[in-house]
């Protein structure tokens, strides 16, 4: 009984903490998550050439729950669409072609959950996700 107090207590703590953070973005999908921006050096490119913004999934700072924003989104659209100008007018350059899928660079100052979440509204689109960078090294 008391472990289950103190996991309640330690959850709802985390939860409040979350509320009230500007950082918390939500990313729509099958299944909504939440994720805590880290803006620590986002402005700087890692050797890779993508940013340092790094986002933690439920706000729980670990390397298992950190992803990396790469500036890629991974888009499916249904076959009738013109993607020459919808990547002109949703800011995204055409990467590469993964099957039905497309990898696309988001060109403009965006940032990805809510570029992704936008995408997904639009009529033009079938599936959407970030096309994030993961640390699964086994530590």
């Amino acid at each position: 009984m008391r472990r289950v107090l103190i996991s309640i207590f330690v959850l709802s703590t985390l939860y409040m903490s979350l509320e009230a953070n500007d950082n918390l973005v939500t990313l729509k999908g099958d299944r909504n998550r939440q994720f805590l921006i880290d803006n620590t050096d986002s402005r700087e490119l890692n050797s890779l050439g993508h940013s340092k913004r790094v986002y933690y999934l439920y706000g729980i700072k670990s390397d298992s729950t950190q992803f990396i924003d790469t500036r890629e989104i991974i888009l499916e659209l249904k076959s009738d669409t013109d993607r020459e100008s919808f990547q002109v007018k949703n800011g995204l350059k055409f990467v590469k072609k993964i099957g039905k899928r497309a990898v696309y660079r988001v060109i403009d100052d965006s940032e990805i959950v809510s570029k992704s979440n936008y995408l997904r509204e639009l009529n033009s689109v079938i599936s959407v996700s970030p096309n994030w960078i993961r640390d699964r090294r086994l530590k």
